[in-house]
């Protein structure tokens, strides 16, 4: 016979599930306060749980951290809303009918009488800082226009010259300086840091150096005249307005690029003296060629040319006499600044003999005439009284440049014809 071993009352289990009607309950679960448990009494979850325990501390020990939440990459300004926040330029100052090349904008204007009123300094600098802020407002002007005419070719001008490779880089910033010199002088001293800083490398130098080249002869020093300071403009006749501001906008870009310029003969200077054959003929080449097309700084660039007699590479020491003859072939009035430029040098302390003998060699090649543009008498004259020195130190031990004493002989019987 079954016996039951335990025997259960319906009445007992009804009172068992009783606990568990909703209208017993006097609060939701979720509202139940937690027990807040002393450090002493907290426990890991593998020790304290049972059964599923192992299960839970096991998910909890191969939970990862939190992924690092990566920064969205900075997106380009939208200049078509507007300038930036805190970059309130004005307008631009040009029009469409103005020429893009500067000085043919500045020689459109009308001149200005010369005043003999003087200008203080305390009026030039506030002259100078209205032109900084006139060319921060024309770069600003230039990108939005930029980017309203074509936005695609803006985004890829960008993006080249942040990513872009060297010579990229340089065919972007020269083609931005072409279009609008007065708004891109950034771009420009990034070609001149990397020139004069002689940042990455030769090849570098030597792009950026053949950019700046080309961009000073075509868009930046204009022909059959010098750079003038600001403080060399006529400022007291300055006129107001608009039409005065344009005459200051000029001036000022003007007084930018003749410093910009200065930067790079020193750096051509440098570079000339550089321990690389190729850079030395390269900053030579760009020294004759500036020389011969422009006026600006030629006293520096003849000096510089007529150092390269002295070179420590003959090949080099020769093409510097070379070009020095065909700069006088392109400008025959050069002739007596050519020479007193050659007195200056052959008469150096220090000078080695081969710089002096390529020196003379280069003198006695001189094309003379009667023609008092180019020198005439006078110049034969100084020329003979310039060899008759040097043979008189070359006889007194002073100089050794015996290899020469046969051309000072020949060079000053030549010469004595154009003197008389």
């Amino acid at each position: 016979m079954f016996v039951p071993i335990v025997q259960y009352s319906l009445n007992g289990i009804a009172d068992a599930f009783d606990d568990f009607a909703p209208h017993k309950a006097k609060q939701p679960l979720s509202t139940v306060a937690k027990v807040k448990l002393s450090a002493s009494e907290r426990k890991p979850v593998a020790e304290t749980a049972a059964g599923g325990g192992k299960q839970s501390s096991q998910q909890a020990r191969n939970v990862s951290p939190p992924a690092e939440v990566k920064q969205a990459p900075e997106r380009e300004w939208n200049f078509g809303v507007g300038p930036r926040p805190g970059e309130q330029h004005g307008k631009s100052l040009l029009g469409k009918s103005d020429p893009t090349v500067w000085f043919e904008a500045a020689a459109a204007l009308p001149p200005l009488p010369a005043s003999d009123q003087p200008i203080s300094d305390e009026d030039v600098e506030r002259l100078r800082q209205q032109g900084e802020q006139m060319l921060a407002n024309e770069a600003a002007s230039f990108e939005r226009e930029m980017q309203k005419r074509n936005a695609a070719d803006y985004k890829w001008l960008q993006q080249v010259k942040r990513q872009g490779t060297t010579a990229d880089k340089v065919a972007a910033i020269t083609l931005q300086v072409q279009e609008s010199a007065v708004a891109n002088l950034a771009g420009l001293d990034m070609l001149l840091g990397w020139v004069t800083r002689r940042q990455g490398g030769r090849e570098v130098v030597r792009q950026a150096l053949e950019a700046l080249q080309e961009l000073f002869l075509t868009v930046l020093l204009p022909d059959g005249r010098r750079l003038k300071h600001l403080e060399s403009q006529p400022l007291a006749s300055l006129p107001s307005g608009k039409e005065g501001a344009k005459y200051l906008l000029w001036w000022f870009l003007e007084d930018q690029i003749k410093v910009r310029y200065g930067l790079f003969v020193g750096a051509l200077e440098e570079c000339s003296r550089d321990n690389l054959e190729f850079l030395k003929d390269k900053a030579t080449k760009a020294l004759y060629t500036l020389l011969v097309k422009k006026p600006e700084a030629e006293a520096r660039l003849l000096g510089a040319l007529v150092n390269k007699l002295g070179d420590p590479a003959r090949k080099l020491a020769s093409k510097a006499g070379y070009l020095l003859s065909q700069l006088l072939l392109q400008h025959p009035v050069m002739k007596p600044v050519v020479l007193r430029e050659l007195e200056r040098f052959v008469f150096r302390p220090g000078l080695q003999d081969r710089a002096r003998y390529y020196a003379v060699v280069f003198m006695n090649q001189l094309p003379l005439n009667r023609k008092e543009s180019e020198g005439g008498a006078s110049l034969a004259g100084k020329l003979v009284g310039l060899y008759f020195t040097l043979f008189r130190m070359v006889v007194e031990g002073s100089i050794g440049l015996a290899a020469a004493t046969r051309k000072l002989q020949v060079a000053a019987m030549h010469v004595c014809g154009y003197a008389a």
